[in-house]
C-alpha cells in the first residue's frame, strides 16, 4: 500500500505524525479524502470528524475544530485550533455547549449572534457524533 507523510497537529498537542494510508477530513466544500501521491491543495477545515489509517493498521477517528489541510509534495499538514479522539472528548461539557447554543439561537438579538451559535453548536454536535465511536 502506498502511504504518506501525515501531520495532525492541533493548537496545544500534535494528535498524529507518521506514514499513513488514507485521510478524510472535514472541509468547507465537504468530506475531502487523502491518499498517497495527491495533487498539492489547501483546503479550509470545518468542525467534524476526521478519519485517517495509519500504515498497516486501522481507521483512527478524532473529533477536529477549524483549521487547514495542506497536501504539498505528497505530505500532508492539518492544523486545527483543537483535536481530540472519541476517548478524550468531555461529552458533558459538549452536551452542555449544545444545550446553550440552542437556547442562544432561541433568542438571538442579531444575525452575527445567531450564526455564533450555529457554529457553537455544529462543533458540539460534532463532538458528541465523534464521541460515540469506539478506538
Amino acid at each position: 500500500m502506498n502511504t504518506f507523510e501525515l501531520h495532525i497537529l492541533a493548537a496545544q498537542r500534535d494528535l498524529f505524525e507518521g506514514q499513513a494510508e488514507s485521510l478524510i477530513v472535514p472541509t468547507t466544500e465537504g468530506m475531502y479524502g487523502i491518499q498517497a501521491k495527491h495533487m498539492n491543495m489547501i483546503a479550509g477545515i470545518i468542525p467534524g470528524e476526521l478519519t485517517f489509517r495509519p500504515e498497516g493498521e486501522a481507521d483512527l477517528h478524532a473529533f477536529v475544530s477549524n483549521g487547514m489541510v495542506i497536501v504539498k509534495d505528497g505530505e500532508v499538514t492539518v492544523l486545527v485550533g483543537a483535536a481530540e479522539y472519541p476517548d478524550e472528548i468531555d461529552v458533558n461539557r459538549a452536551e452542555r455547549a449544545a444545550e446553550q447554543a440552542r437556547e442562544e439561537m432561541v433568542r438571538h438579538k442579531s444575525k452575527r449572534v445567531y450564526a455564533e451559535a450555529q457554529r457553537q453548536l455544529a462543533r458540539a454536535t460534532s463532538r458528541l457524533k465523534v464521541s460515540k465511536i469506539k478506538r
